[in-house]
């Protein structure tokens, strides 16, 4: 609902969209509270990135690649000065994604174990790149330096 206040223009709703897709047997709903986006545009990029993977699931539902359990306590939300970094099981490993972004697929950078907690960036050529090194406390992780820069995992 849009509301004028202070002649300001106010969005106390969300701007939804639903986009069904019946000849696939997908749907998707993209809901957004911010003024000057398109959840049309965030549905069809959704789409570009897990479409393909949702048609072999209905098609094979036992098949796919499994995402590895023991990468689950790495994902999460990483914040540091310089922004935040969304870290992710990608296939059998992990990816990291500065977020915001307008392109999550450009925006990826696969990441392949190097040892232990370290992950090394995976090039174009796919060459490894730089160390992306977790860091535990009490044995959780806590934090992931990247070129000696420090980020807090907050959930």
């Amino acid at each position: 609902m849009q509301q004028r206040d202070e002649g300001k223009l106010r969005l106390d709703d969300p701007v939804p969209t639903l986009q069904l897709v019946p000849a696939k047997k997908l749907a998707g709903v993209v809901m957004i509270n911010a003024q000057g986006t398109n959840p049309g545009d965030v549905y069809s990029k959704m789409m570009e990135i897990v479409g393909a993977a949702l048609e072999t699931v209905q098609g094979d539902p036992g098949g796919g690649t499994a995402r590895p359990v023991a990468l689950a306590e790495y994902e999460g939300l990483y914040e540091s000065t310089w922004g935040e970094t969304v870290i992710l099981r990608w296939d059998d490993t992990l990816i990291a994604l500065r977020v915001p972004t307008n392109d999550p697929m450009e925006a990826m950078t696969k990441l392949r174990r190097a040892r232990d907690d370290t992950f090394r960036r995976v090039r174009d050529d796919g060459e490894l790149g730089e160390a992306y090194v977790f860091h535990r406390e009490a044995g959780a992780i806590d934090r992931l330096s990247v070129h000696g820069n420090y980020s807090r995992k907050v959930r």
